[in-house]
């Protein structure tokens, strides 16, 4: 009881330090989503070629496209993929500051604490700035004709879409942050995170078209069934444009798990001088540094 009533109270102050991210995603999404709609819908109005009804049925589409994952709607998705890069890198900015990492591993709190902490408020600010959100868009879309029961399920699935692949997301750029000694090196990390695995197998994939004459593009490969699979943006986008099936969403889940416990372990283990060095652990220099060097030097 006293552990879960200390982890609440550092949670909350926590979040009362990052009280300008939560004004600025709440901004964003106060504008994409309610704002956006009262703006949207009243252009839709009846003449003599078109009923209330079909207004209606117009206005309805609309606030299902706002709301939900995987339309044309492209704002939200945006506005969540920025936050998760300031949120992940800001949470644990601390890490890269040899005055700010020596005061919170003086504090009598554990590692494993403030890290729950810090993981918890990355999520729990846009979850909960992105629900209100929801509820004001619920509210005007009300206002318009339109019936809250129509769009609920809508707005349900793009809620819980939206917030998994934010949560897939963030804790990349966590392990990014954790991984790396400056902010610098943690967004050039995080860039990497993203995008490697689909460069290198598009890059042998055009080795392949430019040195074998008898390829065939769809030909299944590790590389496109694989490697390039291994990136939060192609979870996303995939997702994005394909639908949210139970098997992608188990995907997110595995790998927010795989990530975040990977996390978590190099958390415990990262030495407290690290701050202000490019990388953290001295181990995985060697191993990056060949992974960016071949992958360069092949496409040079």
């Amino acid at each position: 009881m006293t552990l879960r009533r200390l982890y609440f109270k550092m949670l909350w102050e926590d979040v009362k330090r990052k009280l300008w991210a939560v004004a600025l995603l709440g901004l964003a999404l106060f504008f994409a989503l309610p704002v956006g709609m009262a703006m949207v819908l009243p252009s839709y109005q009846p003449n003599e070629y078109t009923t209330m009804e079909e207004v209606i049925e117009r206005r309805t589409e609309n606030v299902m496209s706002m709301l939900d994952f995987g339309t044309k709607y492209h704002v939200i998705l945006l506005a969540l993929f920025i936050a998760a890069l300031v949120m992940g890198i800001s949470t644990f900015s601390y890490l890269h500051n040899k005055k700010q990492i020596d005061f919170y591993h003086s504090l009598p709190v554990k590692r494993e604490l403030w890290f729950a902490v810090h993981i918890g408020t990355g999520i729990l600010i846009p979850a909960g700035i992105y629900l209100i959100s929801a509820a004001l868009s619920l509210v005007v879309a009300g206002v318009n004709g339109v019936s809250a029961a129509a769009v609920l399920p809508a707005a349900v699935h793009g809620f819980f879409s939206h917030m998994l692949y934010y949560s897939l997301t963030y804790i990349t750029v966590v392990l990014a942050v954790i991984m790396t000694g400056t902010r610098l090196a943690a967004v050039l990390g995080s860039v990497v995170f993203f995008v490697y695995c689909p460069m290198l197998s598009g890059l042998v994939e055009s080795f392949y078209f430019t040195f074998f004459k008898t390829y065939y593009y769809r030909t299944p490969s590790l590389w496109k069934n694989v490697i390039t699979k291994i990136s939060p943006i192609y979870g996303v986008s995939s997702a994005w444009s394909d639908g949210v099936s139970m098997g992608r969403v188990l995907w997110a889940l595995g790998a927010i798990l795989l990530i975040g416990g990977l996390s978590f372990f190099l958390y415990l283990r990262r030495p407290s001088e690290a701050a202000g060095r490019t990388m953290a652990f001295d181990k995985s220099k060697g191993f990056i540094k060949v992974l960016l060097v071949v992958a360069s030097g092949m496409a040079g």
